[in-house]
């Protein structure tokens, strides 16, 4: 027996060791948490997967409890009131649970958007649409609030993320950008909305 099949005898020994002793399995986790093991395995088996088919383990499916829709809202609105990117490319590599929640219950990621209160036109200013200046986001900020409009920042976001995303850079608070469009006013409001 030449050294290469004892070497692979030897990781699958360790794998069927973790399962015996119910230890998780997946290509996650054992990279982590196992980084030689899994380095060895898919150095020869050529991925963590088949190094586990030799094996004869098969992974079962996670369980994972499905996002209800209300979830899915409140976790999109979250997401946008953080400014964190919205893209679906984006989402998808960093929050793949909640894009494929979002997919199941709305069938497409605009829509959960759009179920969201987010207004998809408003997302990004392009690189040839013009600039707000500061006194035009303070005019958005007066119009919003003599139309009655809720005046948290999370809900400012939702509609016109880009204009938010301008506030943020340029003022550093929601409550600064408020005071300096001469909506103090508007601040008590606010600590009654939350």
């Amino acid at each position: 027996m030449n050294s290469i099949d004892a070497q692979r005898k030897q990781v699958i020994r360790k794998i069927l060791e973790m399962e015996s002793l119910h230890q998780t399995l997946t290509e996650e986790s054992v990279s982590r948490l196992h980084q030689n093991l899994f380095e060895e395995a898919c150095l020869l088996f050529g991925t963590w997967a088949i190094a586990l088919d030799y094996s004869g383990v098969r992974l079962r499916p996670e369980c994972s409890k499905a996002l209800a829709p209300r979830a899915v809202i409140k976790k999109i609105r979250s997401h946008v009131g953080r400014l964190y990117s919205v893209k679906a490319v984006n989402v998808r590599r960093t929050n793949f649970k909640l894009y494929k929640a979002a997919i199941d219950s709305f069938g497409s990621w605009k829509k959960a958007l759009r179920a969201a209160g987010v207004d998809t036109a408003r997302l990004y200013y392009g690189s040839t649409s013009p600039k707000l200046n500061d006194e035009q986001i303070f005019q958005l900020l007066r119009d919003r609030y003599q139309q009655g409009k809720s005046m948290r920042f999370i809900d400012f976001a939702c509609e016109n993320m880009a204009a938010a995303r301008l506030l943020e850079l340029r003022f550093k608070s929601w409550k600064k950008a408020l005071q300096l469009a001469g909506l103090t006013d508007s601040i008590d409001s606010i600590q009654e909305q939350v």
